[in-house]
């Protein structure tokens, strides 16, 4: 762990999208200003915790953890499958057609 010591005002950067300064200190509490980019999701460890335990609860139990290497159009219904493989059918046929020479004479 990094122990650092910083006062009101001043901050602490995280690579070069997180800073993270200190706004004030009242008694024992520290209260801090988290920037942060949009995808980056910022908790008390409380919450992040109760996240977490969330989560675990809502996992069915002895189930394997699906494979992610598979495409995700694998669960497609045969109509799917079918209409599918009509459209890439039609997409080949425009691009076997030969284009027509304007300039010959």
């Amino acid at each position: 762990m990094l122990i650092l010591t910083r006062r009101v005002g001043e901050t602490i950067r995280i690579n070069d999208d997180i800073s993270v300064t200190v706004l004030g200190v009242k008694g024992s509490q520290v209260r801090l200003g988290i920037e942060a980019p949009e995808g980056v999701a910022v908790h008390r460890e409380e919450i992040f915790e109760r996240i977490q335990a969330g989560l675990q609860q809502s996992a069915p139990a002895n189930q394997p953890e699906p494979d992610r290497s598979e495409p995700l159009y694998a669960n497609r219904t045969e109509a799917e499958w079918r209409q599918l493989l009509a459209e890439e059918a039609e997409q080949l046929k425009g691009k076997e057609q030969p284009e027509k020479n304007h300039d010959a004479a």
